[in-house]
């Protein structure tokens, strides 16, 4: 009698955790994704401990996390979901991309960003994206990391730092040749 191979059963649906402190932001997004059938949102949260309670309960493919939760916050959120779980794919969702937290983000583990402004179809091909194994990062990130190899810093300092408590903010320029530049305003 010969073996009978069985290929193990494979969700074809993605799922996804959606993490928002705004539930009207989450219920957009809920809205959305309930829009394309190859795409479901297993769970919802508000908070970073519902992040991280929900993902271990849901397991999803795929997580939407807000950075800026009520309580434990969602770049600490990031970073407990990957020490539980090494390989989570996390989307962070963010309101500006100059956003510093994006790269701290990024440094917990999370696979990319998405901006709060974008359009729906972008929500649902980056989802497709991050769930087939890339990376989602604009120019200006993807800029950044290409400055940290060359440098050894992720981020460099900058004079006016000190005076301003921040970095100043970043735009993504591209010139005729088609490479994107990051410029530093002063």
């Amino acid at each position: 009698m010969e073996a009978i191979h069985v290929e193990p059963e494979v969700s074809p649906v993605i799922k996804v955790l959606c993490v928002d402190d705004h539930r009207l932001m989450r219920e957009g997004i809920v809205r959305i994704i309930g829009f394309d059938e190859g795409v479901q949102v297993v769970a919802e949260g508000g908070t970073g401990e519902e992040a991280v309670e929900r993902f271990l309960q849901h397991r999803p493919d795929v997580t939407l996390m807000d950075l800026q939760l009520r309580g434990m916050n969602g770049l600490q959120a990031i970073r407990t979901i990957r020490s539980l779980q090494p390989d989570a794919r996390i989307v962070v969702l963010t309101m500006y991309e100059g956003d510093e937290t994006i790269y701290d983000a990024l440094e917990a583990g999370a696979v990319g960003y998405l901006l709060k402004d974008s359009v729906p179809g972008d929500l649902i091909r980056v989802i497709r994206e991050v769930h087939a194994g890339l990376r989602h990062r604009t120019a200006a990130v993807r800029v950044e990391r290409v400055d940290q190899h060359h440098t050894g810093f992720f981020r460099q300092r900058h004079p006016r730092d000190e005076v301003s408590g921040g970095a100043p903010p970043l735009a993504t320029t591209t010139g005729a040749d088609g490479i994107s530049r990051v410029l530093r305003t002063c």
